[in-house]
């Protein structure tokens, strides 16, 4: 989750046209004040994000995305009186149309997109109306936070051939050690093909779906407004994703969470 908090910051340094680098700088001094267990802990979180982040860029050609916005929060009164309020990673326009960027970092790339419409990114579409823009869509940007793997030097020399890596890192060890590309053109031929640490999907916007996801958000707001005790949903999200897991987890096992609401929770 930390990695992923540094490659989101970084990433919006670099589509709003600042120097990425120093952005993690100053996250990186931050990391070194830790103590020397919680360094350990992360491992070199400084330099993976910087191997990460130069071989996204070097991944990606970016030069036809017109970049219209970058982390805009967003607050919108539709006329059935409900407030949306939200922030948008990116918004961009290509030679299709508008398109709102959601920039997710995983241990793991899924295969494919999503199957179902998803309704937090399918009511950006409201935002991008206040923006006096048409959306298409939305482009899941998925980023492995898994660092491409230096290839391993051989002992009779040259590079491994087996190595969880991408293009731009194996190109660059193959530069670094004064090595002839072409020897290993099969190598740089399959990397290049792969995409194991940068996946984009397209999710065009249904009209059809944006409405029935609308209504849905009006019962959960009514619910909101007039529910006097919320109902537990426990699964296997939550301990990863619920701020409010320690209160819980105290709670359903009989404690008193009192003082950790007032320490960590505001009323509002």
């Amino acid at each position: 989750m930390e990695r992923g908090i540094w490659i989101h910051s970084c990433l919006e340094a670099y589509y709003k046209g600042k120097d990425w680098t120093k952005v993690l700088e100053k996250m990186a001094k931050q990391f070194r004040l830790l103590f020397d267990e919680e360094r350990q802990l992360y491992g070199d979180l400084p330099g993976e994000v910087e191997r990460i982040m130069k071989s996204y860029i070097a991944h990606w050609d970016d030069d036809d995305w017109e970049i219209l916005a970058v982390e805009n929060e967003f607050t919108v009164r539709l006329k059935s009186g409900l407030v949306l309020k939200g922030r948008m990673d990116m918004v961009i326009r290509d030679n299709i149309g508008v398109w709102v960027v959601e920039n997710k970092t995983n241990q793991r790339l899924p295969r494919e997109g999503p199957h179902f419409p998803d309704p937090q990114t399918t009511l950006y579409n409201y935002a991008l109306r206040s923006m006096g823009l048409t959306g298409m869509g939305t482009v899941h940007n998925h980023i492995r936070t898994t660092p491409p793997k230096e290839p391993r030097v051989l002992k009779r020399g040259g590079l491994s051939v087996r190595c969880d890596t991408d293009y731009y890192t194996y190109r660059h060890a193959i530069k670094r050690e004064g090595l002839d590309p072409h020897d290993y053109r099969a190598v740089l031929h399959r990397l290049k093909r792969e995409d194991k640490y940068f996946r984009r999907f397209l999710i065009p916007w249904k009209k059809i779906s944006v409405h029935p996801m609308m209504e849905d958000y009006k019962t959960i707001s009514w619910m909101m407004d007039n529910t006097v005790r919320y109902p537990r949903n426990i699964n296997q999200m939550c301990e990863r994703d619920c701020p409010y897991s320690r209160v819980c987890v105290i709670e359903l096992h009989g404690g008193n969470a009192d003082h950790i609401k007032r320490a960590e929770f505001t009323v509002e």
